[in-house]
């Protein structure tokens, strides 16, 4: 099974259902001037096995860790080199739930190892307050939406990165 990225256009605002755009410069600017910010690495792929993608919490479990900001995520795939997968293939993941969502990645991403949350930052977006985020999927209540996560938000071991499992740039 292959995961084709999503190359036709698209509008974050309709997947957001909020006043959002990509987000341009760097992490400590305003996200409106500069060159669009993507994983440049993820750019470069079109297709990829489903096997080849890891989901990644970026937690250390040595030091018992339960939870820590979107930002220290980024900081650790960042460190580690990890190509985490960009707006493209989040929308594919989209397109594949919406075409049978009982069978899609998704679900058997939960089902076989209870996540309850995928980011993927590969691409930052600015939501309609200028905060800096992460496109990403939650499953509350057995449902999966689309939705942000704010650069400053919390998460625990339940939501995780998609990553291009062992590569790096």
């Amino acid at each position: 099974m292959f995961v084709h990225a999503w190359v036709s256009g698209f509008d974050v605002n309709e997947l957001f259902f909020e006043t959002c755009s990509l987000w341009k410069g760097d992490m400590k600017g305003t996200g409106v001037y500069g060159k669009e910010a993507h994983n440049a690495a993820s750019l470069k792929l079109d297709v990829i096995p489903f096997s080849d993608i890891s989901f990644e919490t970026f937690l250390n479990k040595e030091h018992q860790e339960f939870s820590l900001s979107q930002e220290d995520r980024f900081r650790r795939s960042y460190i580690r080199r990890v190509i985490t997968l960009d707006i493209r293939f989040f929308i594919a993941f989209w397109r594949n739930h919406e075409h049978d969502p009982n069978a899609s990645w998704l679900e058997k991403v939960r089902r076989s190892r209870g996540v309850l949350g995928i980011d993927f930052m590969g691409t930052w977006i600015r939501n309609a307050d200028g905060d800096l985020c992460f496109p990403c999927f939650i499953c509350i209540s057995g449902v999966w939406s689309p939705s942000l996560t704010p650069l400053a938000q919390i998460v625990g071991g339940l939501q995780t990165s998609a990553c291009l499992q062992g590569a790096t740039y």
